[in-house]
């Protein structure tokens, strides 16, 4: 277990953060936060996975986003070893899953087209949520109390857990 002290000293930097695509000189994005955070700890982060790395990562991702969800996903379930959800503990990570079923709400052209420019992954993204075919993988970490951190394209956030336990799809502990 990781003590509370740690982690509270590894999420400092991160809440609160700005979101930025695999340049963490701008930003934090899921996996290089999830980085951060977990070697903030002590705990050794794979820097590889499949054809994955620190370095083209984000690259893949902007190329085709479903693949990058999917191989973050295969690469979330290899991280420490699986707990059942209701035992989740200040530390652990989530691995939460949404599938898009429904159209999303109306969005102003002005918004969709600000996101294709400021996000240019976000254009296809965009794309498949209204073709009805989104799947949405992220990792957030457990900070106990009820909170959870995650990174959304505004940054890094504390958010009350009740509203993500739906989406929770496996708890692992790392530490």
């Amino acid at each position: 277990m990781i003590p509370d002290k740690t982690i509270a000293d590894s999420m400092s930097k991160l809440v609160d953060c700005k979101f930025s695509l695999g340049d963490e000189s701008k930003g934090w994005d899921c996996l290089n936060s999830l980085k951060e955070f977990y070697e903030g700890c002590g705990v050794k982060f794979p820097r590889e996975f499949e054809d994955f790395n620190e370095e083209n990562y984000a690259e893949k991702w902007v190329y085709d986003p479903e693949i990058g969800r999917q191989t973050l996903f295969r690469f979330l379930t290899t991280l420490g070893k699986s707990v059942d959800k209701h035992y989740a503990i200040r530390g652990d990570l989530l691995i939460l899953k949404h599938e898009m079923t429904e159209k999303p709400p109306t969005f102003s052209h002005r918004t969709l087209n600000h996101l294709k420019e400021v996000h240019p992954f976000m254009r296809r993204v965009i794309n498949d949520i209204f073709d009805g075919k989104q799947v949405l993988t992220f990792p957030a970490i457990y900070l106990g109390n009820g909170n959870i951190f995650l990174i959304f394209e505004k940054g890094g956030k504390v958010v009350p857990y009740k509203f993500f336990k739906k989406y929770v799809v496996d708890v692992r502990r790392l530490g």
